[in-house]
């Protein structure tokens, strides 16, 4: 089997964590999600030689981990400097800027106690990296974070926007 099919099928299986992650309102269950989904899509990145993606992936399941737990402000800094430290370590060209803003702020949003702030953070890093993988080109990436990023803008509109009216 080769990396990239290898790749793509892990991604699928990220898929479906995140298409049911933000069809829960509970931030613990959503972020546990994520965690499970970060594991999987930085293996997918590394299969690929998307070696600042794989890494700053690889640390952002844990930070999904941790914020669960922790939401001090210390801890949000301390990721933003690793993954930035990370990034510019293994930077290799333009498109590990869309991987590093993506997780960057991503970071912001899984530190964020409003789990409101944390849908529309998580739809900008999402848009990032939507970017990234066009450029990467993984297919099944794509789609991922494109399903992914319409969960959230599907749930975000199910949870707030639709009570306005």
């Amino acid at each position: 089997m080769s990396p990239f099919l290898l790749s793509q099928i892990l991604i699928g299986f990220a898929f479906v964590s995140d298409l049911a992650s933000f069809q829960f309102k509970d931030r613990k269950v959503t972020l546990s999600l994520f965690a499970i989904s970060a594991t999987l899509i930085s293996a997918h990145f590394f299969l690929l030689g998307a070696t600042t993606a794989g890494f700053v992936v690889a640390v952002s399941a844990t930070r999904f981990v941790v914020s669960i737990f922790y939401t001090k402000p210390w801890m949000k800094y301390f990721f933003l400097v690793l993954i930035f430290g990370l990034g510019v370590w293994t930077y290799d060209g333009y498109v590990d800027v869309f991987a590093i803003g993506a997780v960057l702020i991503t970071t912001i949003a899984a530190f964020s106690v409003n789990e409101k702030r944390l849908r529309q953070f998580m739809a900008v890093g999402t848009s990032l990296i939507i970017i990234h993988n066009i450029i990467i080109f993984t297919p099944l990436g794509i789609a991922l974070e494109t399903f992914f990023l319409g969960s959230n803008l599907l749930s975000y509109w199910r949870f707030y926007l639709r009570k306005q009216k």
